[in-house]
């Protein structure tokens, strides 16, 4: 990282964890001075949710097992799972055909 981002990210950020986390972002990125000013100034850290981890930070808990299966698909065919045969027009509407 170049100085200049260096002294940036001194005069602009008290917070040594902003200041991290900005300096990774502005590695991972290649920002040039002007661009590391303006993220930091439009907020950037709060815009992403990654606003100061606390105690109880999600970042490094493990994954539910609800949310590391993969979602099942519900096929959107329009025959009936028990018959195999389209429905009528009636039952799609919820119509009763007599009356």
């Amino acid at each position: 990282m170049p100085w200049g981002q260096v002294i940036e990210l001194l005069e602009k950020l008290d917070d040594a964890e902003l200041r991290d986390w900005y300096s990774a972002k502005d590695v991972a990125h290649g920002w040039s001075r002007p661009v590391l000013a303006h993220q930091i100034k439009t907020q950037l850290h709060l815009r992403e949710g990654a606003a100061r981890p606390t105690s109880r930070t999600l970042w490094n808990a493990p994954i539910p097992n609800s949310l590391s299966r993969s979602p099942r698909i519900r096929s959107r065919s329009s025959s009936s799972p028990s018959t195999g045969t389209p429905p009528s027009d009636s039952s799609r509407i919820g119509w009763s055909s007599a009356s």
